[in-house]
């Protein structure tokens, strides 16, 4: 029995290691067939990213659409969108740089009279804007806008006298009127999504709730006293001038500054309590340096604060001086060559300015 289960084990041993041999020698060209496949595809894997980065490169970059609205004296609204491309922003210019392409989106006839002043609010979660427009005529119109690109669908577009397209776009369309005010608008601004102040000639500033669109409060500024009539005084006979000619918000919200017609002075009003909060008389010396001479009204037409608060600037005719928050002037501007102020800007200055 002993030499019979030596046996049967040698057996067994010599079973087993033919089958190791065996699956030994059957390994070894598996192994070979699959180092080679393995390299080859290796170097097949690499072209196609290389292809994709030709590809990605030669394709055209993306582009920005930038509604434009613009209002004339001739009482007409026009939007029309400009598409650019991203390369216009690079610092540094390609001589492979496309021309902006526009296109008409909308032509309202929005008053009755020339328009005066525009303002868009900011978007809401539609991405819809609201445009209001203010004219001599005591409206502020409002207008619903996209702020997405218009589609350029398969139907015929609209004839065109100039080489422009014009692309419609039905979202684009007019809310209503307010009717607060009793003279021309000279001011808007949407300083949130939920407010709108407006200044007119009846020497009010209004500010509306942008929910329903009623009047919350009025500030109503003094009516100036007659002293002399400086030249281009348009108010009529036994009248002085009035009105507001422009306001600037705190970006705390809680201070607004105004000037108006006939008033050597600008005035501080707190927004908290809607009272005046202080008034602040031009120096003669100051008007002169600013360019105001003998025969100009001295008002202040257009103001601006800066974006950190800490300044604000108050334009003349012809000229502008910037003003700190201790009411103190600190530089005056001139244009040079002489010419009138129309519109003014805080813009920072970048790196190394």
């Amino acid at each position: 029995m002993v030499k019979r289960k030596s046996e049967d084990a040698q057996l067994s041993a010599r079973a087993t290691n033919g089958k190791n041999a065996r699956f030994a020698e059957t390994t070894k060209p598996s192994n070979l067939a699959k180092k080679s496949p393995t390299t080859k595809s290796a170097k097949v894997s690499t072209k196609p990213a290389v292809a994709t980065n030709d590809t990605g490169s030669d394709s055209k970059p993306e582009s920005l659409s930038i509604q434009i609205v613009t209002g004339s004296y001739e009482r007409v609204l026009h939007g029309f969108a400009a598409t650019v491309s991203e390369k216009v922003f690079d610092s540094e210019p390609s001589e492979e740089q496309e021309e902006p392409t526009y296109s008409d989106t909308f032509l309202f006839a929005a008053h009755s009279s020339a328009v005066r002043c525009l303002a868009l609010s900011a978007p809401n979660e539609a991405h819809k804007r609201v445009l209001a427009t203010g004219s001599t005529d005591e409206r502020i119109n409002l207008f619903n806008l996209s702020t997405s690109p218009p589609l350029v669908s398969d139907k015929p577009q609209l004839p065109s006298l100039s080489a422009t397209s014009i692309i419609e776009n039905p979202r684009n369309k007019e809310l209503g009127s307010l009717l607060h005010h009793a003279r021309s608008v000279n001011k808007l601004q949407f300083p949130t999504r939920g407010k709108l102040f407006s200044a007119a000639d009846d020497n009010t500033v209004a500010i509306s709730r942008t929910r329903d669109w009623t009047v919350l409060s009025t500030i109503k500024c003094p009516i100036p006293k007659a002293v002399g009539r400086p030249s281009g005084d348009t108010a009529g006979p036994g009248e002085v001038p009035t009105g507001v000619n422009d306001f600037a918000i705190h970006p705390s919200m809680k201070v607004m500054v105004t000037v108006g017609k006939g008033e050597r002075c600008m005035r501080l009003w707190n927004l908290v309590t809607g009272k005046k909060a202080g008034v602040l008389n031009f120096d003669k010396s100051l008007l002169q340096a600013a360019g105001e001479g003998r025969y100009s009204s001295g008002e202040g037409r257009k103001l601006a604060w800066g974006e950190d608060g800490e300044e604000y600037v108050v334009g003349f005719e012809r000229g502008a001086v910037v003003y700190g928050m201790d009411s103190m002037p600190k530089a005056i501007i001139r244009p040079s060559p002489p010419t009138k102020l129309h519109q003014m800007r805080i813009v920072p200055a970048g790196e190394g300015h």
